[in-house]
């Protein structure tokens, strides 16, 4: 059972009132899903910002400032960095998506999985 508790003031239609002190609850991912669907169509309609949606998104998976192992995620998408002007019809001037940021080329690759390694064997010699 999943059980998350915020206090997420993106979670609230812009210019309605609302209880700041609110607190939003849910115990089942159904609930969750639906919360995330009325986000995702709010920020087609240009209702919320990317950062408000992407926020929302991050609460309803759980994540905190509280926890820096559990820090908001946000989606790294831009590739071209020496370009005067992005040219959006290019894909390269994006990351490719379908792989994580530390397995961008080899070396972060390599990189990512020593760490990952090392955090294992670390979690594995407290047992």
């Amino acid at each position: 059972m999943l059980i998350v508790s915020t206090r997420n003031e993106f979670l609230f239609p812009k210019n309605v009132p609302r209880d700041r002190t609110a607190m939003i609850s849910f115990v089942d991912r159904r609930i969750a899903m639906e919360m995330a669907e009325t986000a995702r169509d709010r920020w087609r309609r240009r209702e919320i910002t990317n950062f408000e949606y992407l926020m929302i998104l991050n609460t309803l998976a759980g994540r905190s400032y509280n926890d820096l192992t559990q820090y908001p995620v946000f989606p790294w998408v831009v590739a071209d960095y020496s370009s005067e002007t992005l040219d959006f019809s290019k894909a390269s001037t994006f990351r490719d998506l379908s792989k994580p940021v530390g397995a961008l080329d080899t070396r972060r690759f390599e990189v990512s999985i020593k760490r990952w390694l090392y955090f294992h064997s670390e979690i594995s010699s407290l047992m």
